[in-house]
């Protein structure tokens, strides 16, 4: 459930973007970098994080936040898309280079059963302090 001006988008598909409006949600709110996590590595990450590629976002994979049926599933499907539709950032990595304190979240949240989950941001301090850090959005 979303919490204050919180956007939700229901998948019905692999692809958060097929069958949905967010596409048109990213753009309208300038959105240029999104940051995916998930269940189904192989599947639901996988695809939309291919879509969002193909749409031109600039797209970030957080490895240690996906996973797939099995562990080797999950690193074959990391390596097929990595660099080609996204980057692969540890979750403590992302945090350090946007110089973030990690903290949980005062709100309680069900437990998710699938993914993808996306956070983005619009371009500004995020896609600079990542372009500082390895200049991937050159």
């Amino acid at each position: 459930m979303p919490v204050g001006d919180e956007i939700e988008v229901t998948k019905t598909t692999d692809s958060a973007l097929t069958g949905t409006n967010l596409r048109l949600i990213l753009r309208n709110l300038n959105i240029k970098t999104v940051i995916c996590t998930g269940n189904f590595t192989d599947q639901c990450v996988s695809s939309t994080v291919r879509r969002l590629a193909d749409e031109s976002f600039a797209v970030i994979v957080l490895e240690d936040l996906c996973a797939a049926g099995s562990e080797t599933l999950h690193h074959q499907e990391l390596e097929i898309i990595k660099m080609i539709y996204c980057h692969l950032v540890h979750s403590d990595d992302l945090t350090e280079i946007m110089g973030l304190v990690w903290q949980p979240s005062p709100v309680e949240r069900p437990a998710c059963q699938a993914g993808p989950f996306i956070l983005y941001f619009p371009q500004g301090p995020l896609g600079q302090a990542l372009s500082n850090k390895g200049g991937w959005w050159m």
